[in-house]
């Protein structure tokens, strides 16, 4: 039996097509299930990218790089 997620319980489950169109379809946009996935993946690529970034603390205080 799984465990529902809640904000107490961050398990990460990436949104598969199929989720993409039944959450489309409940809000009235089934005709837009691909675009729902393709915003929800492009979303969380970009987050996870963000995530990897150094911080502003973390750049001023690297030395300068000379290429």
């Amino acid at each position: 039996m799984s465990t529902p997620i809640t904000a107490s319980n961050r398990e990460y489950r990436p949104l598969t097509e199929e989720a993409a169109a039944r959450v489309a379809k409940q809000f009235g946009i089934a005709d837009h299930a691909g675009a729902l996935f393709k915003l929800v993946t492009d979303a969380t690529d970009s987050y996870e990218k963000y995530r990897l970034m150094p911080d502003l603390q973390q750049t001023k205080d690297a030395p300068p790089t000379f290429d």
